[in-house]
């Protein structure tokens, strides 16, 4: 591969030359970074290490695909069929072992491990330099601080991608931990999951305290301390540390302007009379801390996956869950008028609408950090460590600001399962649901897929504790660094579909 340049900023280049891709994966870094200044650092840092939609790891909608969140409708032609086999549904949406090798296979480049490790190499570049940068110390401090919280978060969601969940066996292969940009001869084995996860909390409190120094609070999009603190929830809840979780959560929340009641909530009209749609996932949320990448779920119709029945269900309990309707502001259903009955027929569904609309799918930011995570985090950790009615409180917040006319509950039958239920509709499609059902013990779940109306309706199921729910490292991977050994997951045999029509 030919030498690339990547110019960062005006008036500033910062050139990051890859001799090869093999020199990358072997956990070669950049050849040469040329910034002095910590502006040179910062625009580093925002052009190379943080999230965006770009990075294929942060598209929410590839992990949803996944989950038990999505499922595929019947196509309409038999030429819509071709195109959802050749890309990435088919063989995602059904778990097959041949993951990256469908059709004639994805280049390195556009694996979500490569991306994703690719900013954890600009996050690199920015640690090994910025002690010594140009400029006060402050902005020394709080760059460093942020470099080292994306490159968490970009760790978490590699080894929750390529690792085995850690509750589940800490002590299996994780990743590779890359953790400055010098040069290196030979290929990086892989680390445990465990030791993947204690460099995450390493980082993450590092930059912590960086922040705390100066109580960095701003929400400009990039990170900030209670984003830091709320990453540090998650990551406990994950090792099933209950009480460092919900102390970490604890310490967000007071950074916090408080829930935003979305039940009081209404539409708004602009010049032109159309309506203005409320975005819980921008920094107009008085919840958001730290808006990080965008989502390309948009509008779906009959050749794109939908919220599945499951999800869909969930809203059928809580009517007046103003998440979901006509006027919902996660997930709404679109109309088709049905002259055959006079009436209207739901023919798709829109997820977090938007004012910004190209075609048929919105421009809306689809991840973020927010509060209602800290409350989420913290009544599960409270619920596992017996403190029910704490618990049952959190459960309650979050839900009153969700739900009209809901009447606070001082009682649920399964109260841990109803905070998971909470979860995964507050975090619909935001790519939280598939690491929760594998830090939930990896359930059975099921995918269906028609390739065309002529074809039979097939159902997959991802099995108990199934491989699949740790992911293959994708081949080209291996292929240019022998030290990386594959998971058993990528001889897994071809999973085959039961006939359901």
């Amino acid at each position: 591969m030919k030498n690339k340049f990547y110019y960062i900023g005006l008036g500033v280049v910062c050139t990051l030359s890859l001799t090869g891709c093999s020199d990358f994966l072997e956990g070669k870094s950049q050849d040469e970074v040329i910034v002095t200044t910590t502006k040179d650092y910062a625009e580093l840092l925002l052009g190379s290490g943080y999230p965006s939609a770009a990075v294929a790891g942060y598209n929410n909608r590839l992990l949803d695909n996944l989950s038990d969140d999505v499922d595929f409708p019947q196509t309409v032609s038999e030429s819509a069929s071709f195109n959802l086999i050749e890309d990435d549904y088919f063989p995602r949406h059904t778990w097959q072992a041949t993951f990256y090798e469908y059709g004639a296979g994805v280049e390195l480049i556009n694996t979500e491990y490569y991306q994703l490790y690719r900013c954890v190499m600009g996050c690199n570049a920015v640690l090994d330099g910025i002690d010594k940068a140009i400029g006060p110390q402050n902005e020394r401090d709080r760059i460093k601080a942020e470099a080292l919280a994306v490159r968490a978060l970009h760790y978490f969601t590699l080894v929750n991608l390529y690792g085995e969940p850690y509750d589940y066996n800490k002590q299996a292969l994780g990743v590779p931990l890359k953790l400055t940009a010098i040069l290196q001869e030979k290929g990086s084995a892989r680390n445990t999951v465990e030791e993947v996860y204690r460099q995450i909390l390493d980082d993450l409190n590092e930059a912590a305290s960086l922040l705390e120094q100066y109580d960095v609070t701003e929400k400009d999009f990039k990170i900030n301390l209670p984003a830091v603190r709320i990453l540090l929830s998650r990551v406990y809840l994950f090792m099933e540390e209950w009480k460092k979780s919900s102390d970490e959560a604890t310490k967000a929340m007071k950074y916090g302007l408080g829930m935003w009641d979305l039940t009081t909530v209404t539409m708004s009209k602009d010049a032109s009379g159309n309506d203005i749609y409320p975005q819980p996932n921008s920094y107009d949320s008085p919840e958001v801390f730290w808006c990080y990448s965008s989502t390309n779920w948009g509008k779906t119709n009959d050749v794109a996956p939908v919220p599945s029945e499951s999800f869909l269900g969930l809203y059928d309990v809580d009517p007046n869950d103003v998440r979901f309707g006509e006027a919902g502001f996660y997930v709404s259903p679109l109309f088709t008028y049905d002259w055959a009955t006079g009436t209207n027929k739901i023919t798709g569904y829109q997820v977090r609408k938007s004012n910004l609309q190209t075609g048929n799918t919105t421009t809306v930011l689809g991840a973020a950090v927010r509060l209602s995570e800290a409350y989420l985090n913290r009544a599960e950790a409270y619920a596992q460590l017996g403190m029910t009615s704490e618990a049952i409180s959190d459960l309650n917040t979050i839900r009153r600001n969700r739900i009209k006319g809901y009447v606070d509950q001082t009682d649920f039958p399964d109260l841990l399962e109803a905070i998971h239920i909470e979860r995964r509709k507050e975090f619909c499609f935001e790519g939280y649901r598939w690491f929760d059902l594998r830090r939930y013990g990896m359930p059975a779940i099921h995918h269906d897929f028609q390739a065309t109306a002529s074809s039979p309706r097939m159902r997959y199921t991802l099995s108990e504790k199934d491989m699949m729910y740790t992911l293959p490292i994708p081949n080209s991977v291996i292929w240019v660094n022998q030290s990386i050994k594959q998971n058993a997951s990528a001889s897994t045999p071809v999973r085959e579909g039961t006939n359901i029509n």
